[in-house]
């Protein structure tokens, strides 16, 4: 593949131009990658490169023990880092999981500082990017000097002795901030650098204080990285960033996304893009060989000047190679730069070039019948009119007359998107990565193809096969996530034009979707229903109407301002069928019931969705993940730590609470009986937040208020807003050091707490604010129930709680002892003598063999909680 260069449209050659005045003011910096960015991505022979920690393993430093079992850990956590539908956020502690690992196994190896300088000194597959030499070498003579760093999640000693062996010598303006070793006075491999570096937490937030100082001032920065993950490098600065991407694989697949993150997008494992030279006063070799002095470039220090400079450049990028000239178009390419003879050629030789890359391509001789802009009649909208880009390119044939649906709206008002619409792939990833729901999203899916494919039949002018409204009844128990998926479907219904905008000036609804409920739709008094209905559709027009409980709109026969509410409900959903969405959502039955003893609704609302109950592993995994939104955690160096064997006892806590509250099952249809007091999403988030009250009241009795104000005014920097020498909140660390802490305390001075960081205190649940909060809900429930009978509590749960451990409960039967039946005595009972250990192995009352039986039914406990089987023991 040639190698190209995209331009993201936006203010690229503006912050080019004002790079090259921070140049020369000394206020610019650079930040790169290491690996696939300093260096390609392939050798000349088509051979991959090889990355800074492939150099080890590839010259056999590292035994094939190591080895196999890198490889184990690359296949559980490779499939994590590239998964495009987990959010970033939930990547990065489960990245740090990984490469904690992986370094714990090679500190078992004996590596040596000759190991890694010999290993590198082997590697014959591994190479620098065509112009990364140059551009080093430019802003280390540069004057004023230019810093750059080089971050990589790779090994910082490594590709430390891969530079000096290219060789390139660095000066005290280039630092290397990744994860680094530390060796014993024999040179071997002893420890690792903390905090761990990987490719999602690459910030500001991780240079060391040397690097700091060195950027310290800069307002402006170039950024190259090779990963959506190197977008946030300069995170943390205080500066304005341009930011190139190159997208060396997967370009059809990925350069949407590559485009959002990045300014310049350069695809096919192409070179450093002149743009990059051009704002340090730089020639690259390849430019300087097509005998052009793109210097020129900088003495346009605005962006008014260098429009001015366009004609010249044209000039100088003709002789330039393909890739060169590329790059001169992409930094112009939003002020209409005239495309060179050689992109021309390459990218622009068939008339489809015309209208697959207009942008691009308009302007080349192909194009040239294209451009004439045949004469359209008035009413006609063009087949190459596709989205409003067009409107822009041939305005004077893609008007808002012929093309209304993507020029304009009714009214002649350019269309108006609401400010929380996001890309229709974005929208669709979210409803994937939605936890369960299996049945729900292949549903989903389907309708909204069947959408897709209507819309696009309506622009060749072809009839509505579907003919159906989009009406929608959505059952289940509350927290199934029934209001979540009516807020993705209901944007993604109106980004795709499902739904049309009001054509009454006003631009929507203020959210997509509007919830309401009985008491929002039912009048007090005659002639008020019609107009709170009629009042809750226009505040929903252009968007979704999500209707709770629907079923509790009419309650009774003698209702009749509940069957008005209906009526009017009826009539509006069919009036405005194009111009809104509305969900009817309940419980199974009753809504069942509800739209069958109302055929009007039977009639409207095409498309049924079931919720189901979550099961406990989805529970817990919400639990997961409402956790990391808050940015808490149960581990200190792990995600998900539910997930799989060997998980703490904060997991097994947390499993329980979930299981005691909710009632869940393993796994779905389990067999029990409908359990409307489940709560499903809805209580794990109360678990929660019962939970963080526990942790708060044990922090800050753990951290005396004198320890915290001393730590906050001796180890945390200047953040944001703190000044004009702001710098950012270090990277939280909550290592082995930390660890030490967890079960000591109180600590009141700087002394008792040493190097470790007194965040993360903050930040992880322990097991006991798990366990106090499940025995304050359990006790709670209890004294309810025993209050219900009149009688007394003479149990302490939490002292209860506290000597057994959870996996030795039966929390089903607590649940349904609790919460169903309201039993005191049988509980209380069971508590006293703990004898819920082991329950879930008690066989059952058809069991054969009465020794089997009876050796459960050790104490009175027993005996009561399993009545039928233990009948008839001795004890």
């Amino acid at each position: 593949m040639s190698p190209v260069e995209h331009l993201v449209p936006g203010a690229a050659a503006a912050k080019s131009s004002a790079c090259a005045e921070a140049a020369g003011a000394g206020q610019l910096l650079v930040i790169l990658d290491f690996d696939r960015t300093l260096t390609s991505n392939f050798m000349p022979d088509g051979a991959r490169v090889t990355s800074a920690h492939g150099i080890l393993e590839a010259a056999s430093v590292l035994s094939e023990t190591f080895q196999a079992k890198a490889k184990e850990l690359f296949s559980k956590y490779y499939p994590i880092e590239i998964d495009a539908v987990m959010p970033i956020e939930e990547k990065i502690p489960i990245m740090s999981e990984w490469y904690g690992q992986v370094h714990e196994l090679m500190l078992k190896e004996s590596v040596t500082k000759d190991n890694i300088a010999g290993a590198v000194s082997g590697c014959k597959t591994i190479r620098l990017r065509d112009g990364m030499l140059d551009l080093l070498q430019a802003c280390q003579t540069h004057d004023p000097v230019i810093p750059v760093i080089i971050m990589s999640a790779g090994l910082g000693d490594v590709i430390e002795e891969f530079l000096r062996q290219v060789p390139f010598e660095l000066g005290a303006s280039t630092h290397i901030v990744s994860n680094r070793m530390a060796f014993d006075a024999a040179g071997r491999l002893v420890e690792f650098s903390e905090p761990l570096l990987h490719m999602f937490n690459k910030t500001a937030a991780f240079f060391p204080e040397a690097t700091k100082e060195l950027v310290k001032g800069r307002r402006f920065c170039m950024l190259f990285g090779d990963g959506v993950g190197d977008s946030t490098m300069a995170d943390g600065l205080e500066v304005e960033t341009l930011k190139v991407g190159f997208l060396n694989e997967k370009v059809e697949e990925r350069l949407l996304e590559f485009q959002q993150k990045f300014d310049v997008v350069v695809t096919g494992d192409g070179p450093v893009p002149e743009l990059a030279f051009a704002a340090i006063g730089a020639k690259s070799a390849a430019l300087e060989h097509a005998g052009a002095i793109y210097t020129s470039l900088l003495a346009c220090s605005s962006f008014a000047k260098y429009k001015m400079a366009l004609p010249l450049l044209r000039l100088l990028a003709a002789g330039a190679a393909v890739w060169a000239a590329s790059a001169t178009r992409s930094v112009g390419s939003s002020l209409s730069l005239h495309p060179t003879p050689a992109i021309c050629r390459v990218r622009c030789r068939t008339e489809q070039s015309c209208t697959d890359w207009p942008a691009t391509c308009l302007d080349c001789p192909v194009c040239e019948d294209f451009r004439k802009q045949p004469d359209v009649a008035p009413e006609e909208c063009p087949s190459y009119c596709i989205n409003a880009k067009w409107c822009i390119l041939m305005s004077s044939v893609c008007t808002p007359q012929r093309c209304p649906h993507i020029c304009a709206d009714e009214t002649g008002a350019a269309p108006v998107v609401p400010a929380e619409m996001r890309p229709l792939n974005e929208l669709m990833l979210e409803l994937e990565g939605l936890v369960g729901l299996g049945q729900v999203k292949s549903q989903m899916k389907e309708l909204i193809a069947q959408v897709d494919f209507n819309l696009q039949r309506s622009k060749l002018s072809l009839p509505d096969i579907g003919g159906q409204s989009l009406h929608m009844a959505f059952l289940g128990n509350p927290g199934t996530g029934k209001t979540v998926v009516a807020r993705i479907v209901g944007e993604l219904l109106v980004t795709m034009g499902a739904i049309k905008r009001p054509t009454d000036g006003t631009s929507g609804p203020a959210s997509i979707v509007k919830e309401v409920s009985r008491a929002d739709l039912v009048g007090e008094h005659v002639g008020s229903t019609a107009l709170k209905v009629s009042k809750a559709f226009e505040e929903a027009m252009g968007g979704v109407l999500f209707i709770d409980e629907a079923y509790s709109i009419v309650q009774g026969d003698r209702d009749s301002f509940g069957k008005e509410a209906v009526d009017t409900i009826i009539k509006l959903m069919e009036d405005h069928r194009d111009q809104i969405i509305v969900i009817l959502a309940g419980y199974q039955k009753e809504m069942a019931d509800f739209i069958a003893a109302n055929p009007g609704f039977k009639s409207r609302v095409a498309f049924n969705f079931n919720f189901p109950d979550y099961t406990c592993p989805e529970l817990v995994d919400i639990a997961e993940r409402l956790m990391k939104s808050k940015n808490v955690g149960l581990s200190a160096t792990r995600a998900d730590v539910c997930q799989g064997p060997d998980t703490p006892s904060a997991c097994e806590w947390l499993k329980s609470a979930i299981r005691f509250r909710t009632g869940c099952c393993e796994a779905a249809d389990c067999g029990k009986k409908e359990n409307r007091a489940n709560g499903n999403g809805r209580t794990v988030r109360n678990v929660l937040e019962a939970s963080y009250r526990e942790m708060a009241s044990r922090v800050l009795t753990t951290f005396t208020p004198g320890l915290l104000q001393d730590y906050d005014s001796a180890k945390r920097p200047a953040v944001r807003g703190r000044g004009k020498e702001a710098t950012p909140e270090p990277a939280l660390h909550c290592g082995r050091r930390f660890e030490r802490l967890r079960a000591g305390g109180p600590y009141s001075s700087m002394q008792d707490v040493g190097d470790a960081d007194v965040r993360c205190a903050f930040r992880l649940l322990d097991e006991s604010d798990l366990r106090s909060s499940t025995a304050a809900s359990l006790g709670e429930q209890l004294q309810a129930n025993c209050q219900t009978t009149k009688t007394p509590v003479t149990v302490n749960v939490s002292s209860t709680l506290e000597t057994l451990s959870p996996a030795s409960l039966d929390w089903d039967r607590l649940h349904q002892g609790l919460y169903h039946e309201r039993e005191c005595s049988r509980v209380q009972a069971l508590l006293s003598s703990g004898s819920l250990l082991q329950l879930s192995a008690v066989p059952s009352s058809h069991s054969d063999s009465e020794d089997e039986r009876c050796k459960y039914c050790t104490n009175e406990g027993m005996c009561t909680m399993r009545r039928s089987i233990c009948e008839g023991c001795a004890s």
